[in-house]
């Protein structure tokens, strides 16, 4: 089934042989499926760049919880430069070449 909102197919075995215990048990799959889309939930886990993104952007804490001081602005922009630039230093892997 594709999820367009994910921009990818989700497969799901059924564990059956019989095509009509297949074709019950895929149509509540996919009544399941369309009920958690539309609550808003999603299928697939974040890669870790969206992760981190999401970390960055919601997560970092405004205070310091030792102290009183406080993380500001400009340590947050660092943060994420830092972040950032780090992602774009990673290289996918490459396979060794063979002899």
């Amino acid at each position: 089934m594709w999820i367009s909102s994910e921009k990818k197919y989700i497969e799901k075995s059924l564990r059956t042989k019989k095509k009509t215990d297949a074709i019950e048990l895929a149509e509540e799959l996919y009544i399941k499926l369309r009920n958690e889309l539309a609550n808003g939930k999603t299928l697939f886990a974040p890669t870790y760049e969206e992760a981190m993104q999401q970390y960055i952007a919601n997560s970092l804490p405004t205070s310091n919880s030792v102290g009183s001081s406080s993380i500001s602005a400009k340590d947050i922009g660092d943060m994420r430069t830092d972040f950032m630039q780090k992602q774009q230093a990673l290289q996918p892997i490459k396979p060794l070449p063979s002899f």
